[in-house]
């Protein structure tokens, strides 16, 4: 029974039959296997020299690859599960010792401080194993092909130069593409039986987990990313781990098209189709919710930034405001803030933007304070102005914002360093502005993580509020606070060097008292008026289309069983299914099924019957031809019949008579089948009756011809033949024709043309009277030469036809075998001899009918003087 549910293990001894095998190793695979260790060897050398100079390398390695892959597939016939394990113990090895060589080797700083040839030239060995057993892994299940090494090849150099580029979104980009690509390469997959595939999901599962906790190579000082050390080690370590993650998602899918049952098929069918779609939708729409939240809450903080800037600008001297003025043309004088180190710019100040600068004897910049400098854009005299950000500016913006989701400010200093830092530099989403350094970003959800936050606790004051409600936080995902509307500005340190990006977010803190505002009190109502409309109606719906899916499945468990009692025997079992659907129509031709089943049944016992008549009739009518012709000294007889059904009206025989002389005869009754069957061995027992009495071949055809002009006799049979007597003495033949083919006279003697015998001669049993007949009948005396022969045949040789198109059975596009084609197969073999002349015409008559049956009997009989 494991043997069912577990095929691996065929595959598995079959494999292992294999490798005890000594016929499964060849010694061109060690030279292939050693040809594209040296070949890629100079390939990872020669990287950097440009990709044109590395392409006789590469093709060189392809064709190494394909020769050692064919060779190996075509022996071994290693299964799946091999490669994925043996790429798993090797991978793990080979990053196992990169471990070693970073801990114990000099930082990579630069290509000088890479480790030296000998640890190299191991680490080349090693990737070029992995990618053997990576590319036998995406491969398995198919034919060793060369485009699926160059897609491999091709994959692992994008992989490469992207990333060279460093642009992590591009790469994450490509992930999802490659992840796509490897799942079109699981197909070995759908093979396995549903227990494999349960099984199989719990060891991928534990050795994707296994593989995703092995160091990678992202947190490393590795400056001097080189292809060996770095870049392959890398790719690698990533194709393997997404070709885990697309063997995992593949299973699922197997095992629900594969091995579940039909109700289950159509209740995750319904999940899919509704429950499933429903949920990303409402997911989809509380994001484009939230995110358009945001960025109207990120304008008005934008817009309350610059009135409070404004409304300053007048009062040159309000509390934390500094003015600075450059003119133009004149040398730029030092910045000074009080209790600030001066700042000395070298060029002019941004139009906006947040200045970070150090206090006084701050020797870490752990106490460094951050402004906001701004030139007002009518301001033609270059007085720049700072504020500088403190509680005090953010309790002012606080009283002027108008919230509607957010209940808290934020400010601090961040960096981009993740995939999201291209976003940053989309303008898409930026309207109008005065100053195109500020700017709002609609997709920020959590705040950055920063040492210089700027008053955290500073929230929307309500006056039910509980000044201490920090203790009634909650936590979502372990985050306690999100973004809900980012405004950001470039940031620059005190030499005007842009250093990062300082924030200023409208942020939800969770706490009880949030849910309790009216806003949430809405979305609460109206996410409680969803989840009812969601039960009461939309779940109603996708229940009765439920039922629908179990009256369906109902009918089709009857069309089963149905199937299951008529392939068991019960032919009378009849289905019984209301309604006017397509499975009462399949019900209907169903019952009918049965009782054609059961008619052709008795049809097809009583044909049994009739081929096993058939064939009894086939080996009497056989039984009556000679088993054995005469051994002749001096002569060669061969003889061959061919039915075009069980049984036929050709005939043939050669009968001893006095010393030296054997009447032979070949015939043919006409029409086909059983009747001209029975009136073959009617002729055959006159011939054989009437030699007792006679050896004249003239009247054994006068007696023939009376018996077959009997009025008891069917008119529409008729009997044509050539009869004659070998006389071995004189090396003579007598021979007549009673309307038959023209015999064949073959000279011995090379050179000389194949004669037809003109003979007349009417066909039995057409003359009803005998006198017509019997004056036709001619004999005609043959001397045969030493090489000499005479060939007869009946006319099923040269009427042979097929149409000249299979698909068009058109009488007018009719190919005959013809007479003339007869003639020039017999010239040919008259060159040779003519020993196997009966055997090439056999050959010429297959090839010249091919597929189609034969349409007409066909006998031949040879007659021939050995040189």
């Amino acid at each position: 029974m494991l043997i069912y549910k577990f095929r691996s293990q065929i595959r598995l001894m079959e494999f292992w039959n294999n490798i005890k095998d000594p016929r499964s190793y060849e010694p061109q695979q060690l030279f292939y296997l050693l040809g594209w260790l040296l070949i890629f060897s100079f390939f990872c050398f020669s990287w950097g020299t440009g990709f044109v100079n590395s392409i006789p390398l590469l093709l060189i390695l392809i064709y190494f690859w394909h020769q050692f892959s064919n060779t190996l597939s075509r022996k071994l016939h290693v299964p799946e599960e091999i490669w994925i394990i043996g790429y798993f113990i090797l991978g793990t090895v080979e990053y196992s010792w990169l471990s070693v060589i970073l801990d114990t080797e000099v930082s990579f700083q630069n290509l000088d401080s890479l480790p030296g040839i000998a640890p190299t030239l191991l680490q080349i060995i090693l990737l070029s194993f992995l990618i053997l057993l990576l590319n036998f892994t995406l491969t398995q299940g198919k034919r060793q092909k060369t485009s699926h090494f160059i897609l491999f090849m091709a994959l692992i150099y994008a992989s490469a130069s992207l990333l060279r580029l460093s642009d992590q979104i591009f790469w994450q980009l490509f992930q999802i593409i490659l992840l796509l690509i490897l799942f079109r390469y699981t197909s070995w997959v759908e093979s396995l039986t549903k227990a494999e595939n349960w099984l199989y999901l719990f060891i991928i599962f534990l050795l994707y987990f296994s593989f995703s906790t092995i160091p990678t190579l992202n947190s490393l000082d590795f400056t001097a990313k080189s292809l060996v050390w770095y870049y392959l080690p890398k790719i690698l370590s990533h194709f393997f781990k997404l070709y885990l993650l697309a063997v995992l998602l593949k299973i699922p899918f197997v095992l629900v098209y594969h091995h579940a049952s039909l109700k289950r098929k159509f209740q995750i069918a319904g999940w899919l189709q509704s429950s499933i779609p429903q949920f990303i939708q409402l997911i989809i729409l509380v994001l484009v919710f939230y995110f358009f939240i945001s960025s109207w809450q990120a304008e008005n903080l934008k817009n309350a930034l610059l009135g409070y800037l404004e409304n300053n600008t007048s009062r040159t001297y309000a509390a934390g405001q500094i003015t600075y003025k450059i003119e133009p043309d004149k040398p730029i004088p030092p910045l000074i803030i009080p209790g600030h180190s001066p700042v000395m710019p070298a060029k002019m100040l941004p139009n906006f933007g947040v200045l970070k600068l150090p206090q006084i004897d701050d020797q870490d910049g752990s106490n460094a304070s951050f402004f906001i400098v701004y030139r007002p854009e009518q301001d033609t005299l270059y007085q720049y102005h700072f504020v500088q950000i403190d509680s005090t500016l953010l309790e002012e913006l606080n009283r002027g914002l108008s919230y509607f989701l957010a209940n808290g400010l934020l400010a601090y200093p961040f960096t981009i360093q993740n995939w999201d830092s291209n976003f940053y530099k989309v303008r898409i989403w930026q309207g109008e502005q005065k100053y195109r350094e500020l700017n709002t970003f609609p997709f920020a959800m959590i705040p950055y993580k920063s040492d210089h936050i700027l008053k955290t606790d500073v929230r929307l004051k309500t006056p039910n509020q509980d000044k201490d409600s920090s203790q009634s936080r909650i936590k979502i995902f372990n985050q306690e606070i999100f973004t809900a509307g980012r405004l950001y500005s470039s940031l620059y340190n005190s030499r005007l060097q842009q250093t990062g990006y300082y924030a200023f977010d409208a942020v939800i803190f969770l706490s009880w008292s949030f849910f309790g505002s009216p806003l949430m009190k809405q979305i609460l109502f109206w996410l409680i008026i969803y989840v009812l409309i969601n039960l009461l109606i939309i779940q109603r719906v996708i229940k009765f289309g439920n039922q629908i899916t179990q009256r369906i499945i109902q009918k089709f468990n009857q069309l089963t069983l149905g199937i299951r009692q008529v392939s068991g025997g019960n032919l009378n079992y009849r289905i019984k299914m209301e309604g006017e659907d397509e499975f009462v129509e399949l019900a209907d031709r169903f019952n009918r099924m049965g009782s054609e089943l059961q008619k052709n049944i008795s049809e097809l016992r009583d044909k049994d019957r009739l081929e096993h008549e058939l064939r009894i009739a086939r080996d009497v009518q056989l039984g009556l031809l000679p088993k054995n012709l005469p051994q002749i000294k001096n002569y060669q007889i061969t003889a061959q019949i061919n039915t075009a059904t069980e049984v036929g009206g050709d005939f043939y025989d050669m009968i001893p008579l006095s010393a030296g002389k054997f009447l032979f005869v070949i015939g043919d009754v006409s029409g086909k089948g059983t009747s001209a069957a029975f009136y073959m061995a009617q002729c055959i027992s006159l011939l054989r009756f009437a030699c007792q009495f006679t050896d004249n071949p003239r009247e054994i055809l006068l007696r023939w011809n009376r018996y077959f002009s009997d009025p008891m006799i069917d008119k529409q049979i008729f009997v044509t033949t050539v009869i004659g007597v070998l006389d071995t003495k004189k090396n003579q033949i007598t021979i007549l024709r009673a309307g038959h083919n023209h015999p064949i006279l073959i000279s011995g003697k090379g050179g000389e043309p194949v004669k037809e015998i003109q003979l007349p001669g009417l066909g039995i049993g057409l003359e009803r009277e005998g006198t017509l007949f019997e004056k036709t009948i001619k004999s005609k005396v043959l001397r045969l030469g030493k090489g000499d022969a005479l060939f007869l045949y009946t006319d099923g040789l040269v009427e042979a036809s097929v149409y000249v198109d299979e698909h068009i059975t058109d009488p007018e596009k009719v190919s005959f075998f013809g007479e003339e084609r007869l003639i020039e197969i017999i010239s040919k073999a008259q060159e040779r001899g003519t020993p196997d002349l009966i055997r090439d015409i056999n050959d010429e008559v297959r090839s010249f009918y091919g597929q189609s049956p034969l349409i007409d009997d066909l006998t031949m009989l040879l007659i021939q003087r050995e040189k």
